[in-house]
């Protein structure tokens, strides 16, 4: 029987929100979504590991060539319109916790996003959050899992971990964890209520 459980963000307690983001700042920008796409894999690890969001978009209209006159857009106005949450998974954070679990957040984000998460509606339902963006680590490093499980006062043996990307959940797994790999919300809910 688990103690802890470690949830990722996006993809699990929220539909990922990448194809949206694109979208959004794709139309923000006027700039084709395709072409912003490179956004991600140019700019988003630096992004995750603290990066300004003044900076990242000093980068995206140099890269992209992007006309000075058009408005830089705010990442922080995006957030309540694009993070749309999974009822059932949060459903379940509340369930372990009251069960006298002990849950954490950890996931590779943002500044902005992460001074958000304290807003949402479930945000109260984690005794400890981790950010890549204030740690400068991010998932898969070792390194960000062990400050979590140090900060939950947990061992790895009594601890779940749930997140959407493979790699992720084979890197806690390796450090002594229980990893699940979010692909199907009913499925994973199942899970979770099995371990507690």
């Amino acid at each position: 029987m688990a103690n802890a459980f470690i949830f990722d963000w996006g993809g699990v307690l929220i539909d990922n929100p990448h194809e949206d983001f694109l979208d959004y700042f794709a139309q923000k920008l006027h700039i084709d979504k395709e072409k912003l796409g490179q956004m991600h894999s140019l700019f988003g690890k630096d992004y995750s590991l603290g990066m300004s969001e003044e900076k990242l978009w000093k980068k995206v209209y140099a890269h992209f060539s992007i006309d000075p006159s058009v408005p830089t857009p705010s990442w922080e106005a995006a957030l309540p319109i694009l993070f749309r949450e999974k009822k059932k998974i949060i459903d379940v954070v509340s369930t372990l916790r009251a069960k006298g679990k002990k849950i954490a957040l950890l996931s590779n984000t943002e500044i902005p996003t992460a001074t958000y998460f304290p807003t949402t509606s479930y945000a109260h339902l984690f005794d400890v959050q981790v950010f890549s963006c204030f740690e400068k680590i991010i998932k898969p490093d070792p390194r960000i899992y062990e400050i979590t499980l140090q900060k939950l006062g947990v061992p790895p043996s009594e601890t779940v971990f749930i997140d959407d990307k493979k790699k992720n959940v084979e890197a806690a797994e390796n450090l002594g964890m229980t990893g699940i790999v979010f692909d199907d919300e009913d499925k994973v809910v199942k899970q979770l209520l099995a371990l507690s």
